[in-house]
């Protein structure tokens, strides 16, 4: 899916999923909340175009940000 929209989602992705898969490991989330979580902070994320690094950073940034509090 975020292969197919493209844009920022898939960097938005890919840091929210470290995080999500952090607390996992650290025994804050269970394992099916990792898939559940993800899909519902990607539904939130409004893709932009990969324009710069510097957007790049901070949608990473962002998703980091949310998958800790979510």
């Amino acid at each position: 899916t975020a292969a197919k929209i493209g844009g920022t989602l898939p960097c938005f992705m890919n840091g929210a999923n470290e995080i999500l898969v952090e607390r996992f490991l650290k025994g804050n989330i269970k394992w099916l909340d990792i898939g559940l979580k993800l899909e519902r902070l990607m539904a939130k994320h409004h893709s932009q175009p990969q324009d710069s690094l510097e957007r790049l950073q901070e949608v990473d940034r962002e998703a980091r940000l949310l998958a800790k509090t979510f």
